[in-house]
């Protein structure tokens, strides 16, 4: 009798080894389709940030030959004031174009230039201080994901306060001379604990983002700190660059 039972236990055992081994396999393919997916929709918003860079490298060229070519018209016809009128029109949207940027790096410029846009139209109000500096010992892609996950992080977190003079989010970066360092912290609800919640859909898409960071901090051999204080939630990178020649951001 204690053989069988034995041997009952023991086929008992085996299946349920075997059960977890297969669940967590299915359940490893899930997250690496995710995770594939993911990294195909990052790769598509690195390439819709270059094509909005060029575009507006071109508007920039477009509206300086317009205004040469009124300021023409001008000199030729000074007696219409309606063209005095649209010249500074269209200098003053230029100026807009113009504004300052947040670096010498356009990638990095377009990513905070989307997330301002964001913050924007959910009442957040965002802080960006970036010490001037190219940033192109790190490829154009890896800083764009980085930065885009980080921001979409806090800004999702900070969106879930619903007195909105408490919404914060804020991104500080610089480059030394090995490394680049950069913290992207926010605001949140005084009973919320930073687990990276989501409302995103579906389920598996839940701490897609998260991974991705943990990857491009260990693909430059970097390291990561979290800390929460006074209901303010932060998250503090370095990533090491030795080596890395300038200029290469591709």
């Amino acid at each position: 009798m204690r053989t069988a039972a034995t041997i009952i236990l023991l086929l008992l055992l085996a299946f349920f080894v075997f059960l977890f081994a297969y669940l967590h396999m299915r359940q490893t393919e899930r997250e690496n389709r995710m995770l594939q997916l993911y990294m195909e929709s990052m790769q598509s918003y690195y390439v819709s940030i270059q094509e909005r860079i060029e575009a507006v490298r071109r508007y920039r060229h477009d509206l300086a030959k317009h205004i040469q070519t009124l300021e023409l018209l001008l000199a030729r016809h000074r007696e219409s004031p309606n063209i005095q009128e649209y010249i500074e029109e269209i200098k003053e949207k230029y100026r807009a174009v113009q504004t300052r940027p947040y670096c010498e790096n356009e990638i990095i410029n377009a990513v905070c230039d989307l997330a301002a846009r964001q913050c924007e139209e959910q009442e957040i109000p965002l802080s960006i201080q970036i010490l001037d500096a190219s940033y192109s010992r790190i490829k154009g892609a890896d800083i764009a994901g980085l930065l885009h996950n980080l921001l979409e992080n806090a800004i999702e977190a900070s969106g879930k306060i619903s007195d909105k003079a408490k919404r914060d989010v804020r991104l500080f970066m610089e480059e030394k001379d090995d490394h680049i360092f950069l913290e992207v912290s926010n605001q949140i609800l005084p009973t919320n604990s930073p687990d990276f919640s989501t409302k995103k859909y579906p389920r598996e898409e839940h701490g897609i983002g998260t991974k991705i960071i943990a990857s491009l901090v260990a693909k430059y051999h970097g390291r990561q700190e979290y800390r929460t204080e006074k209901n303010c939630f932060a998250v503090r990178i370095w990533l090491f660059t030795p080596g890395r020649p300038e200029g290469e951001t591709a």
